[in-house]
């Protein structure tokens, strides 16, 4: 087997992770690169030395949990080692009176999920599509479709322990929201994608299961956004999405049903809480805009259409203010894109597709980046490009930049000085 890596740094880094590196040879593809071995430590300790090893040698680490949420980000820089945070896995203290736990990186989210709603505790994080680890969703802060209900991820993070890029441990908060006073640095590391620091355990509030759950469906048309934010502020709405009918079967057949006639949008709501009040918007929806049930699976149909990818095509999400929401909306479909609206907050992703004769390098994908800088100049709005075709990746920046990057480029190079972790993948490509 060709080796790439020195006989030297695997020796060391299999001695700081205290196990066999997995070597991949030919190499393996991932976020833009090639990795020849993925480091595995069973601690925290483990992680600190390889950290360490990894930092003196100045080689830089992609850091994988699932790897489900790999798409997000810019590619990374020339990489060839990775380290995973499978191993740093499980439940460590749960607190089933108060709904607080404390769960490693890697910890599956749909394991975790099942195991909270059984002592009555909802996980209160909602990322798209299906798998995933808590490292993973923290460093992405992706949210789904009850982003209306549970708020953005860093709401649910009461404390993180995270090492740094030179192996020093940190503690960020704790089980208890009020001990901690000063700034919030566990929020710093969410939604960074691994560039500051690798979590390695998290605190996490839950929430109470509710006592009713009830989904809805509706087809609607005209104005939307307006329509759709009238739902989104009934007192029980947890959960709430305007879709292009057009993606439905692409990406969420089971919500099935023709659309109206006349009708190109479908809302989904989720209402939760008190049976009472659950049942007073649940009329409510179903007299003003004549809504029927929905799947018991519609939230997560809808999830599992937040990360369709068309083979030849483009999807950017945007966030703006829900005064501008509509008119973003509606130049993004004149400018051939179907959406998929969360109206509270106004998030709207955006899906462009070729035709599949256009080759690389399509006439189309200029126009396509030409209505992204539309809408985001006239709609104030934050553009984060989450799929591109393969060829196209890395033309542009897929945050756009930001008003804070020189901020970001000095927290970068304080926390991770010699840019080894998931180098090139955040903002500006830092």
């Amino acid at each position: 087997m060709k080796q790439m890596l020195s006989a030297d740094l695997k020796s060391r880094l299999e001695d700081a992770s205290d196990s066999p590196l997995r070597l991949h040879d030919p190499s393996r593809g991932y976020a833009g690169v090639s990795l020849e071995g993925v480091a595995e430590p069973a601690d925290a300790g483990a992680l600190s030395r390889v950290l360490k090893v990894l930092d003196e040698q100045r080689s830089p680490v992609a850091i994988l949990g699932s790897e489900s949420r790999s798409w997000l980000g810019n590619p990374l820089k020339p990489t060839r080692m990775g380290i995973s945070t499978a191993r740093l896995s499980g439940i460590d203290e749960f607190d089933e009176a108060d709904g607080v736990i404390r769960v490693g990186a890697g910890t599956a989210l749909d394991k975790l999920a099942e195991r909270t709603a059984r002592s009555g505790w909802w996980l209160p994080i909602d990322s798209p599509g299906r798998g995933g680890t808590v490292g993973g969703a923290l460093a992405t802060a992706l949210c789904g479709p009850r982003r209306r209900g549970f708020g953005p991820v860093r709401d649910s993070v009461l404390g993180l322990d995270t090492v740094l890029a030179q192996g020093a441990h940190v503690r960020c908060g704790a089980r208890v929201v009020k001990n901690v006073t000063g700034y919030d640095m566990a929020k710093l590391y969410v939604g960074s994608l691994g560039t500051l620091g690798v979590i390695e355990r998290a605190w996490l509030r839950l929430r109470a299961a509710p006592e009713s759950a009830l989904i809805f469906q509706a087809s609607i048309e005209g104005a939307v956004h307006a329509e759709g934010l009238a739902v989104a502020r009934r007192a029980t709405t947890r959960a709430i999405a305007v879709v292009d009918e057009s993606l439905i079967p692409f990406g969420a057949p089971h919500l099935g049903r023709p659309p109206r006639l006349g009708k190109r949008h479908r809302l989904i709501v989720e209402f939760a809480g008190d049976a009472p009040a659950v049942d007073q918007d649940g009329n409510w929806v179903a007299d003003e805009l004549g809504a029927e049930p929905a799947p018991a699976d519609a939230i997560e149909s809808l999830r599992d259409l937040q990360i369709l990818e068309f083979p030849i095509g483009v999807r950017v999400r945007f966030h703006t203010r829900p005064s501008q929401a509509e008119q973003a909306r509606m130049l993004l479909e004149r400018g051939g894109a179907r959406c998929l609206i969360c109206p509270e907050p106004s998030v709207l992703t955006a899906w462009f597709e070729a035709g599949l004769d256009e080759g690389e390098d399509p006439w189309w994908l200029d126009q396509v980046f030409a209505v992204v800088d539309e809408v985001r100049a006239a709609s104030s709005a934050e553009a984060i490009i989450e799929a591109l075709p393969d060829w196209a990746r890395g033309r542009r920046d897929a945050f756009g930049g930001s008003p804070v990057l020189g901020l970001m480029r000095d927290l970068k190079e304080r926390f991770d000085p010699n840019g080894i972790l998931n180098p090139g993948r955040f903002v500006g490509r830092l």
